[in-house]
């Protein structure tokens, strides 16, 4: 039998050729031995990396514990649920976040543990099982966003030392997810950008509300709704034709560049809505709610495609900017960091394959719709020529 040890960390192999690692909990002080293969470390350098990462973690919660008691004070399921969701500036995420945090504590509850403190493994294994079983109504997709939701609650109480009887291998390994069905990216094709482009453009024409800008805007740009909606004026730089998007608002809490060369229409648009003044103030005046019940009004009234989602406009543009090569030969890339996520994100949930894309310079072109485009950039040129003649 050989081993190998990192300060605190030990690898053991057996002569069979099985090997484990150990270590020794900061927070339980009991001794943790899980099996290599079931971690993923099937090669020395795997291991090597794993234990670095494993070590500085072990340090960093024996320095917590020995600032004192701290959480030793038993705090209940309900405390903790509340304190983590107060760390959310967004109520939609709050409220989204909900429903899983409820079941696990209902669950908890019915097998007598009201204290964080007191969860074990068995407790969130059992909670995980009945969430995964056949039985369970709600699709693959929305079972494991319960487990990954109530996950990241259980590493936020651990960290605070509140769950001093589970590892973040037995999180990990207890809240596994089920294998979902792997679906396309959902996105709009160049006919049905076209068709939704005339009908939020005849939808302004004949309805009190005008939501054709904000349609252009995310369709161009590529942001979430909330970032255009709420967009300020002192975010868009027309001389560097770009949106600097402030931290603070960007549901990842990193700042982000938004390049408009490519989207030229978008440059054109936020030209002509600036003419209504304001030039510290928010750009749109819609509410999420007028929003919404025209983007059903536009499905049922004016011809736009059924199921249109201003989250699939997000999608549709960093399609588009990849499949037309726009950004050059780093455009997945670059796409990624327009859309504020990472490679592996971008292409997992909102890179799909647009095969049918006109040449072009730009997302207008590149979909075929410069013409829908300008339409909407004229009539908000022309709305505000109207209301300066009134006055």
């Amino acid at each position: 039998m050989a081993s190998t040890k990192h300060p605190g960390v030990k690898f053991v192999q057996y002569d069979s050729g099985r090997m484990v690692v150990r270590w020794r909990d900061p927070l339980s002080g009991k001794s943790v031995q899980r099996e290599c293969q079931r971690l993923g470390l099937t090669n020395a350098d795997a291991r090597r990396r794993w234990a670095l990462e494993k070590v500085a973690e072990l340090r960093k919660a024996r320095a917590l514990q020995a600032l004192g008691p701290g959480t030793a004070e038993p705090v209940t399921v309900k405390e903790s649920q509340g304190d983590y969701l107060g760390g959310f500036s967004n109520p939609r995420t709050t409220v989204s976040k909900k429903p899983p945090l409820a079941s696990v504590a209902e669950f908890l509850g019915d097998a007598g543990v009201r204290v964080v403190q007191d969860i074990e493994p068995r407790h969130l294994a059992a909670w995980a099982n009945h969430v995964r079983r056949p039985a369970n109504p709600h699709a693959v997709g929305t079972r494991n966003l319960h487990l990954l939701i109530v996950g990241a609650w259980l590493r936020w109480a651990r960290g605070l030392g509140q769950l001093p009887r589970c590892t973040p291998e037995d999180i990990k390994s207890v809240l596994r997810r089920q294998k979902a069905p792997s679906e396309p990216v959902a996105v709009l094709r160049p006919a049905e950008v076209r068709a939704l482009l005339r009908a939020a453009v005849a939808h302004d024409e004949h309805e009190p509300v005008q939501v054709a800008p904000l349609v252009l805007l995310l369709l161009g740009s590529g942001m979430r709704y909330r970032e255009g909606a709420e967009l300020v004026w002192s975010e868009v730089d027309a001389e560097a034709r770009a949106v600097r998007l402030q931290a603070s608002r960007v549901k990842t809490k990193a700042s982000r560049v938004v390049d408009l060369g490519v989207s030229p229409s978008v440059l054109e648009l936020l030209g002509a809505v600036r003419l209504r003044g304001a030039g510290g103030g928010r750009v749109f005046r819609l509410t999420r709610r007028e929003a919404e019940t025209a983007r059903g009004r536009m499905v049922k009234k004016y011809g736009a495609p059924a199921g249109w989602t201003w989250h699939m406009l997000r999608r549709t543009c960093g399609s588009a900017l990849v499949c037309a090569g726009l950004l050059g030969p780093g455009s997945a890339f670059l796409a990624a960091k327009r859309l504020g996520h990472g490679l592996a994100v971008s292409e997992r949930h909102y890179l799909g394959a647009l095969t049918d894309l006109a040449p072009g310079a730009s997302i207008e072109a590149a979909l075929g719709v410069e013409t829908e485009a300008k339409a909407i950039v004229r009539a908000v040129a022309g709305v505000q020529a109207s209301a300066r003649k009134a006055n």
